[in-house]
């Protein structure tokens, strides 16, 4: 959040860089594209293709403004060169059962909270984000591996503390 902030607000009451220092990384996960069942596609060539015939008339579904899934969307509509609609809403959970039902028909969440919903058959894997394959789910593609070379995206958790701390 601290590292989006930076780049996309321009008047924060703190400066997401230089009023903290970085104590260690946490971990990293990669997303997944995952599509409704509904949608007629079964990998990243037949999406790109199907959007590119409807331009802005195809959905995916973000937890909200700015956060990971809505940025990785936004870089995979960029690169694959596809106009398509973000459906913001206020956090996973709900983007998450709009996405379930069919009211959305794709998203790119965190890979950790879909496994269970791709094994079920709920939701359908096209690609992962991350530079290699996830262990999560070793027979899907990354996007990279998919057609767009040189596609990478990870939400990655830190800790941090205020700039001064004392290093001990």
């Amino acid at each position: 959040t601290n590292a989006i902030s930076a780049a996309l607000y321009s008047k924060l009451s703190f400066n997401p860089i230089d009023d903290f220092v970085g104590i260690s990384l946490l971990g990293r996960e990669p997303g997944v594209l995952v599509v409704h069942p509904s949608l007629p596609v079964k990998s990243v060539a037949e999406l790109i293709a199907y959007a590119k015939e409807r331009p802005g008339q195809l959905n995916y579904a973000s937890s909200g403004n700015g956060s990971g899934q809505h940025l990785f969307m936004a870089l995979f509509a960029s690169m694959s060169g596809i106009n398509i609609v973000h459906v913001p809403y206020r956090g996973s959970g709900q983007a998450t059962t709009d996405l379930l039902g069919g009211t959305v028909p794709m998203a790119m969440p965190g890979t950790a909270g879909m496994v269970g919903h791709i094994k079920a058959g709920k939701l359908r894997p096209l690609a992962t984000s991350g530079v290699t394959r996830s262990p999560q789910l070793p027979e899907v593609p990354t996007l990279a591996e998919s057609g767009l070379a040189g596609y990478s995206a990870y939400v990655w958790m830190g800790l941090l503390a205020p700039k001064g701390t004392p290093p001990a």
